[in-house]
């Protein structure tokens, strides 16, 4: 009997004491600093819906990660917000295209890729690779809309505040000097635009701008008649084909890979900028980049960086012969050896209406 009592006081005790020691297991809680002087952050706690909760670190979810209205970032109900300045930065799930959009303070794109391929307006745009993206083709108008499409003719007989206009008509702006300059020096020290495949050696495409006056063989009388790889030269007069000289070569390439139309020949097209007589020459002629009268500031604004000229299809200068007068670059289908991505012709006002002037715009992203 004594034994009995005796084991039975053992086993009491112990169970007791487990008791005990389940409960300061349970009660206990860990420090409150980190490691080394304490120990890890308190695990997030189970919670109902809507109660704010917090973990220290990366969560990594298997399997879909769902909020209170739905799956994150949106739900499917809901409408996609305008992309402006407030929303730049948002992302967005797109159920339809099942696609990760980003806001990049303008348009919403593809997160992760190339937000210049497909702007919502439509038409193809290229990321420049120098800030901002470009219409890859001169812009036309479709639609009312000018957009960067290969079929039909340019957007022609427009003046510089109209061009200016039609480009924030969608969400983009009317290519700066600036913008044009970087492009073409981005093309000038890049070798496959050189006909000799070397930065400097040989000449620069200059596209659909032939006339006999200038050096050509024949001349051209209007714009190419289509674009794309059946008109990629300009092979006489007014006609086009998948081969040819390349002097003759509608397109260029980026040092990014990219391929932009006709920046040189075709039809001129407006920049976004005015000329003062304080800064550009106003000489009332065409004169060639390599002039000293352009040295103080016009080749540092405009011309290339090599200090090429129209012996290496750069194209030439024509002054800025009144204040305000609007900035004309590329040359047209028929300026011959003056066409070129560096040509720049200041001798028009914003307000003229020109049948071989056309534009193109820009979006930054």
């Amino acid at each position: 009997m004594n034994n009995l009592i005796k084991n039975l006081a053992i086993f009491t005790g112990i169970s007791f004491s487990i008791f005990l020691l389940s409960f300061i297991v349970l009660a206990w809680d860990g420090p409150q600093t980190s490691p080394p002087t304490g120990n890890t952050p308190k695990p997030i706690n189970a919670g109902t819906v809507g109660t704010s909760q917090r973990i220290e670190g990366a969560l990594n979810v298997g399997g879909v990660l769902v909020g209170d209205t739905g799956v994150i970032p949106n739900a499917t109900e809901q409408t996609i917000p305008t992309c402006n300045s407030s929303t730049e930065g948002m992302q967005w799930y797109d159920y339809n295209s099942k696609v990760l959009l980003l806001c990049n303070g303008t348009t919403w794109g593809a997160a992760g890729s190339n937000l210049c391929a497909e702007l919502p307006q439509g038409g193809e745009w290229i990321d420049s690779g120098l800030g901002f993206c470009v219409m890859k083709y001169e812009a036309k108008e479709v639609g009312g809309l000018a957009t960067s499409t290969p079929t039909g003719n340019p957007w022609i007989n427009i003046n510089q505040d109209q061009a200016r206009t039609a480009c924030q008509a969608i969400g983009a702006q009317l290519i700066t000097n600036a913008q044009w300059t970087a492009l073409a020096r981005n093309i000038e020290t890049t070798a496959s635009n050189w006909s000799d495949g070397i930065v400097g050696s040989g000449v620069l495409a200059r596209g659909w701008a032939a006339h006999v006056s200038y050096g050509d063989s024949w001349t051209n009388t209007n714009v190419a008649s289509s674009t794309g790889p059946s008109c990629l030269y300009n092979d006489g007069a007014d006609i086009c084909s998948s081969t040819g000289n390349h002097l003759y070569k509608r397109t260029h390439t980026l040092s990014n890979g990219e391929t932009i139309w006709d920046l040189s020949g075709n039809v001129w097209e407006w920049n976004n900028d005015t000329c003062s007589q304080t800064n550009w020459y106003s000489g009332a002629a065409w004169i060639e980049w390599d002039n000293d009268a352009l040295s103080d500031y016009e080749k540092t604004n405009a011309g290339s960086l090599g200090n090429y000229t129209s012996a290496n299809g750069a194209g030439r200068y024509y002054g800025c012969i009144a204040n305000g007068n609007g900035f004309l670059r590329g040359g047209n289908w028929n300026y011959g050896d003056y066409a070129g991505v560096i040509t720049l012709g200041l001798g028009d006002a914003p307000a003229d209406l020109i049948t071989s002037v056309g534009f193109r715009c820009t979006v930054t992203p």
